[in-house]
């Protein structure tokens, strides 16, 4: 597991009707075979929002993947992760 970067990107803009004062982070992974858990640089604040993308394509939290705490695991759905796979986690951080 390689971390290629990683960044704050200040306060993201809430949906519509969303509240949203915590700072975010977006950490970008390149995969391993089958690899399904990466170490994010902060503790995701727990009911926020985050975003994950894989080779640029975005995914859903809960079907595809989880967060809890510095602990994000990729869910093997619809795929498994290959060698070189850009995976990009922005999240609400404490």
């Amino acid at each position: 597991m390689s971390r290629a970067r990683t960044h704050r990107i200040g306060l993201f803009a809430p949906p519509a009707g969303a509240v949203s004062a915590a700072p975010f982070q977006e950490d970008e992974f390149s995969a391993t075979p089958a690899q399904t858990v990466f170490a994010l640089s902060q503790s995701f604040a727990p009911g926020g929002m985050s975003i994950v993308t894989v080779n640029g394509v975005r995914y859903s939290d809960g079907t595809d993947y989880t967060i809890v705490g510095t602990t994000f695991t990729w869910l093997n759905t619809p795929f498994v992760l290959v060698a070189g796979d850009c995976v990009v986690v922005t999240f609400e951080h404490l």
